[in-house]
């Protein structure tokens, strides 16, 4: 039976943003990998253009229902204008201290969402407690955002690519593989937002109950 509902009829904005599908707690460890993976191939297209985005937040990542990331700001170069306070935790001490956003401020900020996606918290001040020590969380995965966050550059693991290559092999996981056995137990909101400004899909199928 046909649908009543005309072909040119508006779809519904099914995606929520990743602050929102952690808000109820901690997201499955290898899940959250995989989403930290999609925003490391998603960032790393920036970074190929000698852009950053510097200020990148869970609550500037959208994830819709077929599993598609997408950032609501544009990357650009030089630094940071206004800080959004919701933001500041995810922004690295050398942008905070107005120095130009780079590739190495952007993995900065990217260890410090997979750090909310594992625990549910935000990661507040310079040295929170270890992911491990609120959920049980692999303890490698300690030492990688540990490295990815470290305040001094020199110390830090600076290219996304090498931070998902990490993450893989972290997690033994090959850059294709079908999908993980447990879903991702959030209940998304749908807020409106702008138009994407480019998207990426996790390699793995993640099952989100929309």
């Amino acid at each position: 039976m046909e649908s009543d509902v005309p072909s040119s009829a508006p779809q519904t904005d099914r995606s929520t943003t990743l602050s929102d599908a952690a808000s109820s707690g901690p997201i499955d460890p290898e899940q959250a990998v995989e989403l930290t993976i999609a925003l490391c191939d998603l960032t790393a297209r920036a970074h190929q253009k000698g852009l950053a985005y510097g200020g990148l937040s869970p609550h500037l990542v959208k994830i819709d229902s077929s599993l598609k990331l997408r950032v609501e700001v544009s990357p650009g170069d030089g630094p940071l204008g206004n800080i959004d306070e919701n933001n500041r935790d995810y922004v690295a001490p050398e942008l905070l201290a107005g120095r130009d956003r780079s590739s190495a401020s952007d993995v900065y900020s990217v260890a410090r969402i997979l750090y909310r996606l594992l625990t549910g918290k935000a990661p507040t001040g310079g040295r929170p407690p270890a992911a491990s020590s609120i959920v049980h969380s692999p303890l490698v995965l300690d030492t990688l955002i540990k490295k990815a966050t470290a305040s001094e550059l020199e110390e830090r693991i600076t290219c996304v690519t090498e931070f998902a290559k990490n993450l893989r092999q972290t997690a033994k996981i090959q850059p294709t593989i079908s999908g993980p056995e447990a879903p991702v137990t959030r209940i998304p909101r749908a807020p409106s937002g702008p138009s994407p400004i480019t998207t990426v899909r996790p390699s793995r199928s993640i099952d989100i109950p929309w």
